[in-house]
């Protein structure tokens, strides 16, 4: 990433003052790694888009990432308490995705299933945001 972050200021010649990461492997490794990497590498604000939990991932993706609904939820947890934390540069978070289409879907980190019932990651968001308003 910080390779790629290198070649973007030298091609676009300037500092941009919002920086994105799709952080699905820190989240769902429970890692800080790619997260603290970018944060180092860039001046402006880190948002965390497309992030969530992985509940189950139907590709021929060669990376692996732990799945399930119980990882969602604590994928959720990690990504407030852990990498939202991480700095003050940290402004926004993105969470991908709200509801499951089929059962088949080809990526699958909803809140919500296809059959329409509530994941734990969702009252994971549902407390979270209690909070923050508490």
């Amino acid at each position: 990433m910080t390779s790629w972050v290198r070649s973007f200021r030298k091609a676009a010649r300037y500092e941009p003052k919002y920086w994105s990461l799709h952080g699905y492997i820190d989240a769902n490794r429970f890692q800080t790694t790619r997260t603290t990497n970018l944060l180092r590498a860039v001046k402006g604000e880190v948002w965390l888009t497309e992030v969530g939990g992985m509940v189950a991932r139907r590709s021929s993706s060669t990376i692996k990432l732990p799945q399930g609904k119980a990882h969602a939820a604590e994928a959720t947890r990690y990504i407030f308490d852990r990498l939202a934390r991480l700095s003050r540069r940290v402004t926004r978070i993105h969470l991908y995705h709200w509801r499951s289409s089929t059962n088949r879907d080809s990526w699958d980190s909803a809140f919500i299933g296809a059959d329409n019932r509530e994941r734990p990651a969702l009252g994971v968001l549902e407390r979270v945001l209690r909070d923050i308003h508490d």
